[in-house]
């Protein structure tokens, strides 16, 4: 199958962008930081993995991230951890 890599890093960076739209403001600039940072790790350790539905595995720990940040309402540590949460599978 071929994957137009392009747009999907277009997409990979929007979701993360909607991912710290709700939350860049109420965090200082660590809090911010350790959340890049958490991303940068993530996205390298998922770089090579699909999903079963083809998609990049980096919109599942993206979207539990939300969910962690936007639904329950964690801070940067939570928003970190669910970022990470499969990176130590692989």
């Amino acid at each position: 199958m071929v994957y137009d890599l392009e747009q999907e890093n277009k997409e990979i960076l929007a979701r993360y962008r909607d991912l710290i739209a709700n939350t860049y403001r109420s965090l200082d600039e660590d809090h911010n930081n350790k959340k890049k940072t958490a991303y940068d790790i993530a996205l390298d350790a998922h770089k090579d993995q699909r999903r079963k539905t083809g998609e990049p595995y980096i919109y599942h720990p993206i979207e539990v991230a939300k969910i962690v940040a936007n639904e329950i309402g964690l801070g940067a540590t939570s928003i970190a951890c669910a970022l990470l949460h499969d990176v130590i599978e692989d």
